[in-house]
């Protein structure tokens, strides 16, 4: 109920938060003064500031924006990416004829409980080719192999999207923040000890 709608809340306020930022900050401002405030030959007050206060906009809005887009991409991927591999994996091995295996443990502990062989035989990683080739498939069974395999690829696409949202969602908190840090610091010794540089 309320703790729902509140997280909801926070998170369209934090969304239209960046849109703001962007469409009504960021954007005039470049119209307006174009990109020669971000290291321009001779730093005055005016580029200095602009430089500064965007970095430190810019880091404060991204954290908290990714880490929120971050957490509703995993709780999509948990919920229905998660569910749709499992189930539409199964049914895709299936229906190609590939045996069930269930293996307990793990490393050189594992051990398979369902299924023939070891977990310690060597697998070959599937490929595509692999993946589309029908060949061995019974004409009955290729409506299940292409509706299962959908499910999958949807599962699948959706794992890949939460893994790349995290990198981001790792790279703006712990990267761009010291990229900020450097950048402002860059900045002040630039504007404030080496005024006159170059002598041009």
């Amino acid at each position: 109920g309320p703790l729902i709608a509140g997280g909801l809340l926070r998170v369209r306020l934090e969304l239209c938060v960046v849109e703001s930022f962007f469409n009504e900050a960021v954007g005039p401002f470049i119209d307006k003064e174009g990109l020669k405030w971000i290291l321009p030959l001779h730093e005055t007050v005016e580029t200095f500031l602009a430089g500064t206060i965007f970095a430190l906009a810019s880091t404060f809005i991204l954290v908290g924006s990714t880490k929120i887009v971050s957490v509703l991409v995993t709780y999509a991927d948990v919920l229905v990416g998660a569910p749709c591999r499992l189930f539409g994996g199964f049914a895709f091995d299936r229906a190609k004829g590939k045996p069930v295996t269930l293996d307990i443990g793990f490393g050189p502990f594992k051990k398979r409980i369902v299924g023939p062989g070891s977990p310690k035989d060597e697998v070959k990683k599937e490929t595509w080719e692999d993946l589309i080739d029908f060949s061995g498939v019974e004409g009955k069974n290729i409506p299940v192999v292409i509706a299962s395999g959908t499910v999958k690829a949807f599962g699948e696409t959706s794992k890949v999207s939460r893994e790349v949202l995290e990198a981001i969602d790792l790279f703006i908190g712990r990267y761009l923040t010291l990229i900020a840090t450097g950048y402002i610091g860059i900045k002040f010794l630039h504007f404030k000890v080496f005024p006159d540089f170059p002598p041009f």
